[in-house]
């Protein structure tokens, strides 16, 4: 349930696999861009391979993210 203190939620989904610490610093640079304009977020990366996998997992960000969000 969102209100109007809710931060953002991004799932960032990349072509290839790439390492944590690939991810770590697309989300970083996502994060600052964002703070410029004081747009509190949250941003998680995964390949599509990765979101194949977790797409039926009950309960994750990655299935709520493709079930409720919207495509950017």
């Amino acid at each position: 349930e969102s209100t109007k203190y809710s931060d953002w939620d991004f799932l960032v989904i990349v072509k290839k696999d790439i390492t944590l610490k690939e991810k770590r610093k697309i989300a970083k640079a996502i994060r600052e861009k964002l703070a410029d304009s004081y747009i509190p977020c949250d941003v998680i990366v995964k390949s599509e391979k990765e979101i194949e996998y977790y797409k039926d997992f009950v309960g994750t960000a990655t299935r709520e993210a493709l079930k409720e969000g919207v495509s950017l």
